[in-house]
């Protein structure tokens, strides 16, 4: 499974970006969806009139390890941007710069993929995220949370909560 994010000048070069990153190890994933309504009570509970003015909201929730296993998680898609972010320093057999450590992981899902500017779009991509049409499911990144693994210093537990819909 992996997130992709779309359409929005990460690097300020004036030009749209594509970044990527894999979930290799999601250990936990929630879904919960939900039709806002309005209650105009009765005489009793199944006499009540339900007014759903709203459309559906879904809500999606992965936990995931992240860790170093000297693969880039961002699919190469960090070595197109014209950054220099001095956290970055891990490197691939050519020199380029890769996404590989849980501190390069972290700042990169924080500061770049759950990035506020405007226009950008996140896709979640592979098993039930698919999509229809093969294309992924449109999302939100709305939070993002880390917590250590302190038995592990190589890894670390990381939070995302995605809210289904288009961005504008």
């Amino acid at each position: 499974m992996k997130l992709i994010m779309e359409d929005a000048d990460v690097d300020g070069d004036g030009e749209d970006n594509t970044l990527e990153f894999e979930f290799k190890l999601v250990q936990e994933r929630d879904i919960s969806s939900e039709i806002p309504m309005f209650v105009q009570e009765a005489d009793e509970p199944a006499n009540n009139i339900l007014y759903a003015f709203q459309g559906k909201n879904k809500n999606i929730t992965l936990s995931m390890d992240l860790y170093n296993n000297g693969e880039d998680k961002s699919n190469g898609t960090w070595q197109e941007l014209d950054i220099d972010d001095p956290r970055i320093t891990s490197t691939d057999e050519d020199g380029n710069e890769i996404i590989k450590t849980v501190e390069e992981q972290i700042v990169y899902l924080d500061e770049y993929m759950q990035n506020p500017l405007f226009g950008a779009n996140w896709r979640l991509q592979g098993g039930i995220f698919q999509g229809k049409d093969g294309e992924g499911t449109n999302v939100g990144f709305e939070n993002f949370d880390t917590r250590e693994i302190s038995e592990q210093p190589l890894e670390a537990e990381g939070i995302c909560l995605f809210e289904v819909g288009n961005v504008i």
